[in-house]
């Protein structure tokens, strides 16, 4: 992607230096494996958009598409990233051979395995519980879960944008912190000065899928999970941590205590 060396070590680093990724490493939940998967995908999708060499669309299927496609079948957020990275596979193309037939191609290409996945997880709760959908409206389902908190009304986040937006990034604030939010902003701002809207800068925006499918889950009292965030909320409402994990980035449970 043209950032070098120096790059690479400091998008590790800021990851590995978060307390909270060891305590999701050491716990028994989904997120080390979503992340694996994310990170792989758009390792793939990196290598076909910024390669000397054309990749073919087998090799962006496997490359790209087996990782996105473990990444779907782990967390929701894979779903996310399935879609925003189609999308920009269809972009990249377009402006690479200026072939509206090539762009879908190679796009389909990068989502038929997680689309396959998808049809396979469909099929397994058809198979099993006897309807599709089980695993998001069924009895263990998170819908299940956050009903009773949707329904007494412990879900500030539901309809609210403002409050989404205060409470999702105070949560990034606790866990980040000042300077790394801060650095990310700026690093944020001179990519799109230095390089418009250039293929490494789209690539980048591929990368916040998560951060938009985390806010409209918030705004549609839909979070995915069963962690919590934590985040004073205007008018005294606090939005309390889980014990089990205070990463907020993939949080799926709030409580509410005034």
């Amino acid at each position: 992607m043209g950032y070098g060396r120096t790059g690479w070590l400091a998008a590790v680093l800021v990851l590995l230096a978060n307390p909270v990724i060891l305590y999701t490493y050491t716990t028994a939940l989904t997120e080390p494996v979503l992340l694996m998967c994310l990170v792989a995908g758009m390792a793939g999708l990196a290598h076909w958009a910024t390669s000397r060499r054309r990749m073919s669309a087998g090799e962006l299927a496997v490359f790209a598409g087996i990782p996105s496609g473990a990444a779907v079948l782990s967390r929701y957020e894979g779903w996310a990233l399935v879609l925003t990275g189609s999308l920009f596979v269809l972009a990249t193309e377009l402006r690479r051979s200026r072939q509206c037939r090539e762009a879908v191609k190679m796009a389909a290409a990068y989502a038929m395995v997680p689309v396959a996945a998808v049809l396979w997880w469909l099929s397994y709760n058809w198979a099993i519980y006897g309807n599709p959908m089980e695993f998001m409206f069924g009895q263990y389902s998170a819908y299940a879960q956050q009903k009773t908190i949707t329904d007494g009304g412990l879900l500030p986040t539901k309809g609210n944008l403002g409050l989404t937006l205060w409470t999702f990034h105070w949560s990034l604030l606790e866990t980040l912190g000042v300077l790394v939010l801060a650095a990310a902003a700026c690093g944020a701002l001179v990519v799109v000065y230095r390089r418009g809207l250039a293929t490494s800068t789209l690539l980048v925006a591929v990368t916040g899928s998560a951060y938009a499918f985390a806010l409209l889950s918030l705004y549609l009292g839909r979070p995915p999970s069963t962690t919590t965030i934590h985040s004073p909320a205007p008018g005294g409402t606090t939005i309390s941590p889980s014990p089990r994990c205070p990463w907020p980035l993939f949080s799926q449970r709030l409580s509410c205590t005034k």
